[in-house]
């Protein structure tokens, strides 16, 4: 008996696809986005994607050119003039947001250097200017996004079929120096022509869970996107339409299930997760509150700090005890501003009402201190340790840890470092797998590393079937 394995690969075709339809972007309706941040509703599109054109450019003369997330600016490149292009689509985009990251910069420029966003024709005349002034990129530094102010005139911002969008780096002088960018963009932009069934609305007041003994209320809750009214349930009755987000209602004893939707032209979003309230004759106790901040264990060199919470759910408080050392005051909202020594003191809060006392919240500490210690060791977040994706573009997340604020945080992929100070870091990888981790700095020096994690980016999938077929000899 011989045995004949024949293998059948089937990738190359796949890879071929993906190639050709990233080279096409240009002339499509809506350019491929790829996941870097947040997400949009479903008439809403992020674009990311782009061509580099040095030197002044008309349309046609990105065709063939190799599409990227990452825009590349050189003061070096013997051109005062660099483009970096989105697609031009086949419909009208009305553009809602521009925001620019840069991932790192090296070499200088001593002219200046600007950054605007334009809609250009084919030939590469403008047409409108989207920014209303330019970001100034000899000045800006790495690490943080960067929000670009949009025109005021909404005409500007719209993008018409033979039209595209070009963010447009330019040099004051002879292109000279060593300056060299790479950076990320992220557009959103909106089809008009689009509309979407609204999403859900989120419920608001009273908080889900109340119990008052005021039998006439007012429901409230936040507008959803596009929505031309809403429909409001409350118990079994009717459902009521309404234009505004407030719903007055008078209720009778007992406990009562309300919720919203919200409709427009294209549909109706679902409902929102129903919430409760009990209107009793009797008002209970309210529940504990629950301290919000500074948070525990905060080390700082401010002696006068605001300590706030919230309160718990179940029947409102009409005033708390706010207690410091064991010192105890009395007030009406949510916050009590306090003066401290230096030292570690211990506080809490106690919600009260007509009907009783809470029990005290879980008593949190604060340090006063002369010097300021160094921060804690980061907490890391995200990506999971461990993620394998095929997603290069993606945010690094972290958090403080407990104890003195931090100023900034050392960012380090595969052993290269950027400084950064919020707690994400936008990063472009390469496939392989990749190591990361973060330390927090301030004034008084850095804490140590987080222990570090890895994350592995893949090729997309193929699948590679092995046909077997037996033969007699």
């Amino acid at each position: 008996m011989k045995r004949i394995a024949i293998a059948t690969l089937i990738g190359v075709w796949l890879l071929l696809a993906m190639t050709t339809a990233l080279a096409s972007a240009h002339d499509t309706d809506a350019p491929r986005p790829i996941a870097l941040t947040g997400t949009a509703s479903r008439a809403t599109e992020f674009w990311r994607m782009g061509v580099i054109h040095e030197g002044q450019m008309a349309h046609q003369d990105i065709a063939g050119r190799t599409v990227s997330p990452i825009a590349t600016f050189r003061s070096y490149r013997n051109t005062t003039h660099i483009y970096f292009s989105f697609a031009a689509p086949g419909s009208q985009r009305d553009i809602q947001a521009t925001r620019l990251y840069i991932l790192d910069r090296s070499g200088t420029y001593t002219d200046a250097a600007t950054l605007t966003l334009e809609i250009l024709d084919r030939s590469g005349a403008v047409q409108h200017i989207v920014s209303s002034s330019p970001v100034d990129l000899k000045a800006t530094a790495a690490g943080s996004w960067i929000d670009t102010p949009l025109s005021g005139n909404a005409d500007n911002l719209e993008l018409m079929p033979g039209e595209f969008l070009a963010a447009h780096f330019s040099l004051d002088g002879i292109p000279e120096g060593d300056l060299t960018m790479h950076v990320l963009f992220d557009i959103e932009v909106m089809n008009p022509l689009s509309q979407q069934p609204p999403d859900p609305p989120i419920l608001m007041t009273p908080p889900n869970g109340t119990i008052t003994d005021t039998q006439t209320v007012t429901l409230t809750w936040a507008a959803s996107s596009g929505a031309a009214g809403y429909h409001v349930k409350l118990d079994s009755g009717a459902i009521v339409t309404t234009t505004e987000t407030t719903w007055p209602a008078d209720l009778a004893l007992g406990s009562h299930t309300w919720t919203v939707r919200a409709f427009n032209t294209a549909g109706t979003s679902s409902w929102a997760t129903p919430w409760t309230i009990e209107i009793t004759e009797t008002l209970p106790p309210p529940t504990m509150p629950r301290l919000l901040a500074p948070p525990n264990g905060t080390i700082t060199t401010t002696h006068a700090v605001t300590l706030s919470w919230q309160a718990g759910t179940g029947a409102p408080p009409t005033f708390y005890h706010v207690d410091v050392d064991s010192s105890v005051v009395t007030v009406t909202g949510t916050t009590s501003p306090t003066q401290l020594a230096t030292g570690t003191h211990t506080w809490t809060v106690q919600a009260c009402n007509s009907a009783g006392e809470s029990s005290y919240a879980a008593s949190w500490t604060l340090e006063i201190t002369d010097t300021l210690p160094a921060p804690s060791t980061p907490i890391l977040i995200a990506p999971p340790n461990g993620t394998v994706t095929t997603t290069r573009a993606l945010d690094l997340v972290w958090q403080a840890g407990m104890g003195s604020a931090p100023t900034g945080y050392h960012v380090d992929m595969d052993g290269s470092v950027v400084t950064v100070t919020g707690s994400t870091s936008p990063t472009l990888l390469a496939i392989g797998t990749h190591t990361w981790t973060v330390q927090a700095f301030n004034g008084s020096g850095s804490s140590d590393w987080a222990s570090p994690w890895t994350l592995d980016v893949t090729k997309y999938k193929t699948f590679l079937p092995l046909l077997l077929k037996d033969s007699a000899p």
